[in-house]
């Protein structure tokens, strides 16, 4: 669906109200995706009490700059500190 600005968004079924949509960028639906990945890490003890985690995200080398802060943006949301997006050969 397109969005504000062009930008992609996804169109979600709205669980607290029946028959409707809502429309949400695809770093919701990423940074959920990191956020359950922390949620694991923060069983480990060595993360038990962390609040933001470094990290390192490797992403397609085909990806372009918007994608990249995409990606970013979507760890963020996930509770992680982007150190660095690598490239990975396709």
């Amino acid at each position: 669906v397109p969005g504000e600005n062009q930008r992609a968004m996804i169109r979600l079924i709205d669980e607290n109200k029946e028959g409707t949509f809502i429309d949400v960028p695809p770093q919701y639906i990423s940074g959920k995706i990191f956020l359950e990945m922390n949620r694991h890490l923060k069983n480990l003890p060595l993360f038990s009490n962390a609040t933001n985690i470094p990290a390192v995200i490797t992403v397609p080398a085909k990806f372009n700059a918007m994608q990249r802060e995409a990606t970013k943006e979507a760890a963020i949301l996930g509770g992680f500190i982007p150190k660095m997006l690598i490239s990975e050969p396709t």
